[in-house]
């Protein structure tokens, strides 16, 4: 009996009755449907908020970290000093001081803490879905991404009095890297004359200009030096001390705003009186301290699943001026993890993707924006699953194709792409071809 089952099988797979059908979907495949179209499958995400610019459709769902790649933001750092290189961290240690640096500040932003404000919220803490790297300029030998500057009229910071120069912009424009490209950050020393003076306080701060990527710190140097003196490995613990005004002057350019006043974007924020320390001050400052990396407290360790959703929609906007400080690892097809949809699905926000995308049997997988597919990607639709485009665009965003959308199975099995409101596959290469 097993034999003649192993010759039955055996002409069938040579008529290929039995192989599973796979093949680029062709333009008479696909289903144009009318304004309306309601999917035949009983559960779908809620339809009803479809904004491609609600920051709310870019909160990252920690079920499917890769449906939302982290994204790679390039930064370079300016070490301002007077024409005798004083006044700020010594040359031969800047390096290791960014090296601290750059890893407390990485480290914060994946060790994301649960908001304090508002009081018992159950908001939850989730990976902002950035990181920060060093960028040096390729066209530069020999070039670190770390830069030291000797000039007495630019080298200080002062942010009151007659002498105020926060806003000034000079030192960008006379000593910018790769502005267009890459977050300059300039770490900048108080002026000595105003840390002399017995009203002016000589502390940790910064401004940001987020239209032009970039920012100045200051007091580093000032307040730091005897922690840089006394310890034999001081630099990690110096990047732990400042990280907070970095993240919160970097938080800036990438968008955020502060919370305690006024309104940020974000509902999960709440107005408060900002409040510096927690259990600390007099009344309501005792609970009512927050841990927001936007405000001005000692923790600034907490970003809200709103502001994640602000950040990451500029990521996404491909006319904001976030998008320019990127890595686009969204162009380089990572082909062993690929998008799994294992259940039905709704993308209300624009993606940048950096795989395959893969719709297992029976699953719908609903794009209402725009998605980038790196170079030779594919959208698979497996047997009996649904794709439907609506009002979508699925491209290529780095001047080159990706692969096209391919079937599985056979008759009223195979799977369905559904195309309704406008939506466009951009420069693929195969997908209308049968």
């Amino acid at each position: 009996m097993r034999i003649v089952i192993v010759i039955i099988l055996g002409i069938l797979l040579t008529f290929g009755w039995l192989k599973q059908e796979e093949k680029y979907v062709s333009n008479d495949e696909i289903i144009y449907a009318e304004t309306g179209f309601t999917p035949d499958i009983s559960s779908v995400n809620d339809l009803e908020s479809r904004s491609c610019t609600d920051q709310l459709n870019y909160i990252p769902d920690p079920e499917f970290p890769n449906h939302m790649p982290s994204r790679q933001v390039k930064v370079n750092f300016h070490f301002m000093y007077d024409k005798n290189g004083k006044n700020n961290i010594a040359k031969k240690n800047a390096p290791e001081y960014i090296e601290g640096l750059l890893w407390n500040l990485n480290n914060r932003i994946k060790k994301n803490v649960k908001m304090h404000l508002p009081l018992n919220n159950s908001n939850p803490a989730l990976y902002p879905g950035y990181q920060y790297v060093l960028s040096p300029d390729p066209k530069r030998p020999n070039d670190t991404g770390i830069y030291y500057h000797y000039d007495d009229d630019l080298y200080w910071f002062v942010n009151k009095g007659k002498t105020r120069n926060d806003y000034d912009k000079r030192a960008f424009e006379k000593y910018g890297v790769l502005k267009d490209e890459v977050l300059n950050v300039f770490v900048m020393p108080h002026h000595p004359d105003s840390i002399a003076s017995k009203t002016y306080r000589n502390q940790l701060c910064g401004i940001a200009f987020p239209s032009q990527n970039w920012t100045k710190i200051a007091g580093s140097y000032a307040t730091l030096k005897d922690t840089l003196i006394k310890n034999g490995k001081p630099f990690i613990r110096s990047g732990w001390f400042c990280h907070g005004v970095y993240n919160h002057e970097l938080g800036h350019v990438l968008g955020l705003h502060h919370t305690w006043g006024g309104n940020d974007g974000c509902d999960d924020t709440p107005n408060h009186t900002n409040c510096y320390s927690a259990g600390q001050g007099k009344g309501n400052c005792r609970e009512n301290w927050s841990n927001n990396v936007m405000d001005y407290n000692t923790h600034q360790n907490s970003w809200s699943p709103c502001q994640i959703g602000l950040v990451q929609r500029n990521f996404a906007n491909k006319k904001s001026s976030q998008r320019k400080i990127l890595i686009p690892t969204w162009c380089k097809l990572d082909d062993e993890n690929p998008v799994m949809i294992e259940k039905n699905i709704v993308w209300n926000g624009a993606r940048d993707l950096e795989s395959h995308i893969i719709i297992q049997p029976g699953r719908t997988l609903t794009i209402n924006c725009r998605v980038s597919l790196p170079s030779m990607a594919q959208i698979i639709v497996k047997q009996g699953a649904t794709l439907i485009l609506d009002g979508a665009t699925i491209e290529n965003d780095c001047g080159d194709q990706w692969d096209g959308i391919k079937v599985w199975g056979r008759g009223k099995n195979k799977g369905k792409v559904v195309m309704l409101n406008g939506a466009q596959l951009a420069n693929n290469r195969v997908s209308f071809k049968s």
